[in-house]
């Protein structure tokens, strides 16, 4: 069978033309930009896309070419860090979650897999709304602002680092063993679905003229009333399945955290506590 996009390997260009997004895309609003992505294809195999390949050849080479570091030099079609783990695990997955590294807000996003996060998003390769929710909470909130790193002025916001804003985060069950019919799992995830599909709907809005200046960074300065009771309901429900009283302070809830933390790095056997 003959190809009929016009590329020697028969393939449409858009398997490497990809919408990418960063972190003011998600806190700011999408500025719809495109990249050409080559993924881990050989530069065989990226020659193939030729419409997309030659732009690349004629641009990026020369520069590359000069890099110090050999292996971008002498893969200089593909992006220098090409997170091939990132790619597997969301492969095939629908959608996944997405937070930008600095944000004065620290909000948590669904991405299509069509698109290409950058170095600026920090990603989640998780598509249950459970998850979600308990990185909304505020819970984490307070974890990751006591662990990461805050920017020289407030209004900047803070780095999420992943080692040490999630890594070290006490989840309620450890990844992957969630019992998805306790009925506390079904309530987080069930307040994480109305918090999003009610922040979506914001975003959306009924005033084409006003959408352009809707955002994420807009909504948490305003903090609408609905706003308020949807992470309200979001918060009751991740601290009922730690156990924790809802009205407690931010200090009180990193003073619990830790101890969670430390005992189940180094939990007391019932023998040494004797």
């Amino acid at each position: 069978m003959l190809a009929t996009t016009g590329n020697p390997n028969g393939r449409p260009n858009s398997d490497v033309v990809r919408p990418v997004i960063s972190g003011i895309d998600i806190v700011q609003g999408p500025r719809r930009k495109w990249t050409i992505d080559f993924g881990t294809l050989s530069e065989e195999e990226a020659a193939n896309y030729a419409a997309p390949f030659e732009p690349v050849k004629t641009h990026v080479y020369p520069v590359r070419a000069k890099n110090r570091r050999s292996n971008y030099a002498r893969k200089w079609w593909q992006y220098g860090e090409v997170r091939p783990g990132m790619r597997e695990v969301i492969d095939g997955k629908q959608r996944f979650i997405g937070t930008a590294r600095v944000a004065k807000h620290r909000v948590f996003v669904w991405l299509s897999c069509d698109v290409l996060p950058n170095d600026q998003v920090v990603v989640f390769a998780r598509d249950d709304d459970y998850f979600l929710g308990i990185l909304h909470s505020r819970l984490h909130e307070v974890w990751a602002l006591a662990q990461g790193a805050q920017q020289r002025e407030k209004e900047s916001g803070f780095r999420y680092t992943p080692t040490t804003c999630f890594e070290t985060y006490p989840m309620p069950w450890a990844p992957g063993s969630e019992p998805t019919s306790d009925s506390r799992y079904i309530a987080i995830a069930q307040a994480a679905r109305e918090l999003v599909q009610e922040r979506d709907a914001w975003l959306l809005g009924s005033d084409p003229h006003d959408r352009k200046s809707r955002n994420l960074t807009r909504l948490c300065n305003e903090n609408p009333s609905w706003l308020q009771m949807a992470n309200e309901r979001l918060d009751e429900a991740v601290f009922a399945v730690y156990g924790w009283d809802p009205s407690i302070g931010n200090e009180e809830i990193l003073h619990e955290l830790l101890a969670l933390n430390a005992f189940r790095s180094n939990p007391v056997s019932p023998a040494a506590a004797e």
